[in-house]
């Protein structure tokens, strides 16, 4: 299926949006998710289906001064 992920069309094989984060190398623990302009909960995230067009936003938390 093709989704688009932070504004670039990518094809992804896999079910759901926890699956998608780990497929990009991310930790679901410092990564905020929106699914279609809807925030995802983390604990959601493996229950949160993907289909075809679906648009996901990513964004790792970076701690730091």
């Amino acid at each position: 299926m093709n989704i688009i992920v932070n504004g670039r069309e990518m094809s992804f094989t896999g079910n759901n949006l926890a699956e998608l984060i780990d497929r990009l190398g991310l930790d679901r623990a410092k990564v905020v998710a929106e699914k279609n302009g809807i925030v995802v909960h983390r604990e959601d995230a493996a229950s949160t289906p993907l289909v075809e067009g679906d648009v996901v936003e990513l964004v790792r938390l970076v701690g730091g001064g």
